[in-house]
């Protein structure tokens, strides 16, 4: 490990992705139909992106696999997660 990485502050880590997680149920409650829907997917993408970017230090990291390489079924499965996830 280098002197520029620093492990991962679990608290940190379980706080961000639980505040995510409940901006995400929040996002829903919004009355206006439609604008809960993008609302709650922008910010499972940043979630997403963040699990990504402490899984591999990138931001597309949930992309990767074991083998190093991006698949478009981790891109489908990803895609889907969210549409799915997200439509309330």
């Amino acid at each position: 490990m280098s002197t520029s990485e620093k492990p991962i502050n679990e608290k940190q880590f379980i706080g961000i992705t639980l505040a995510l997680t409940l901006a995400v149920f929040l996002a829903g409650l919004i009355p206006i139909p439609g604008l809960n829907w993008i609302v709650a997917m922008l910010i499972f993408c940043g979630l997403i992106w963040y699990l990504g970017f402490v899984i591999s230090k990138r931001a597309s990291g949930i992309l990767i696999d074991k083998n190093n390489k991006m698949r478009l079924s981790r891109f489908q499965l990803v895609v889907w997660t969210i549409i799915v996830l997200t439509y309330s």
